[in-house]
């Protein structure tokens, strides 16, 4: 697997967007700019940049979803939207990304070290893809979560940002070492340096 993406937690979707236009970044809302729940900056190489917003994390209808997932079970997912609630602005969680359009093989792999939810994201883009991809949840909030690639490629055949990003050049996590074996079964990636720590 790579790198998917890195999620950053804004206060408000719409001013962190133009923030992030302020500093020189070509940034589009995941959906619908009004009803829109993230934003994506790409880049020519690597990982790309979730934003999203805690004012959507503490909003009545991620509460309400966040119930109903509770009930059918989803525990990892709501412990980890619950931990990103306690968490400053900034950089909160990243992605493992497949190749495959589906996480079949991987899932195969992690059963064997920690519980996980296994759910099938959706979402409509603004340009009117309907998306579709597996993710596999982890219960401990320690480990990155999984996904598959999207149904349909979205990544710009062009990426022009004004202030001539392109990329990033290092992400470095810590690891519990009961994961730290995993996590260099599952990632080949460049980018990614991996860090054993035992109070992780």
């Amino acid at each position: 697997m790579k790198l998917g993406h890195l999620q950053y937690k804004v206060e408000d979707l719409h001013r962190g967007v133009e923030q992030f236009r302020d500093l020189g970044f070509t940034v589009e809302y995941g959906s619908g700019e009004d009803k829109s729940f993230n934003a994506i900056i790409w880049f020519e190489d690597g990982p790309f940049l979730e934003l999203f917003s805690d004012d959507y994390l503490k909003s009545f209808k991620m509460k309400l979803m966040m119930r109903l997932a509770g009930m059918i079970g989803r525990k990892g997912l709501v412990e980890r939207f619950k931990y990103y609630q306690t968490l400053p602005l900034g950089f909160c969680d990243l992605c493992l990304e497949s190749k495959e359009d589906n996480l079949d093989k991987e899932n195969e792999i992690i059963r064997d070290y920690f519980d996980f939810d296994k759910l099938k994201g959706r979402r409509k883009t603004a340009s009117g893809d309907k998306l579709k991809w597996d993710l596999s949840i982890p219960r401990d909030i320690k480990f990155p979560f999984l996904m598959s690639a999207y149904n349909i490629p979205q990544k710009p055949n062009k990426i022009n940002h004004s202030n001539g990003a392109k990329g990033f050049t290092k992400v470095r996590v810590k690891s519990r070492p009961e994961f730290f074996k995993l996590l260099n079964i599952l990632v080949d990636d460049d980018i990614l340096t991996i860090d054993e720590d035992l109070n992780t």
